[in-house]
């Protein structure tokens, strides 16, 4: 890919095929710390329904992923309680720099978009948005009052406008039911390639 995107090739308008992004799960077991104790050549995850594998070689832990999704998904966020847990849903952009080249995209792909991935189901949700306009990293912000569900907040998404008097926005959406609760307009431009960060007031 780095060749592909090298500025020699940019300089010359040179797009070549390069393989989308896809988000994949590592599972490491963590029952030992000395890999001995760990049987040989036999898959050490249980999870019936993941395809990742971990499988001891002599000293060697061999690590294979489970490929969640085909579709190109970039920049991903999930709920921040739930970092080091076993989360169900992942938010991210769709990685429009290098998904599809070799073919047309489909909408349903979230080229210019924002997903919800379901890991459970590996189902996608996808909100997409006009052409021109290229979302950001999105943040997830759980709401307020306690609650069981992973999924009850916002999520904030910066997206960048290269369309003539359309202003960069700060994108609302109601990480549930995954509909735009709104938009907040931006005097100035915003960089669409920035990490984003979501500070509480509290």
């Amino acid at each position: 890919m780095t060749d592909a995107t090298s500025l020699a090739k940019l300089r010359q308008n040179i797009l070549e095929p390069v393989e989308s992004i896809r988000l994949q799960r590592f599972i490491i077991p963590f029952q030992s710390e000395n890999i001995k104790d760990f049987p040989e050549n036999r898959n050490l995850v249980t999870e019936s329904s993941s395809g990742a594998s971990a499988v001891r070689v002599g000293n060697t832990l061999v690590l294979s992923p489970d490929d969640i999704t085909d579709s190109g998904i970039d920049r991903t966020t999930i709920h921040p309680d739930m970092i080091g847990k076993n989360y169900k849903f992942v938010y991210g952009t769709g990685s429009f720099i290098f998904s599809n080249v070799r073919k047309p995209a489909k909408p349903s792909e979230g080229i210019f978009g924002l997903n919800k991935l379901n890991l459970e189901t590996k189902k996608v949700q996808t909100l997409n948005v006009d052409k021109g306009l290229f979302p950001g990293e999105p943040v997830f912000v759980p709401a307020k009052s306690k609650t069981t569900e992973e999924d009850e907040g916002v999520v904030l998404c910066p997206v960048e406008s290269a369309v003539k008097d359309q202003k960069n926005f700060l994108w609302i959406i109601d990480a549930k039911s995954w509909k735009e609760l709104g938009r907040a307009e931006f005097s100035n431009r915003i960089p669409g390639m920035m990490h984003s960060v979501f500070v509480p007031d509290e």
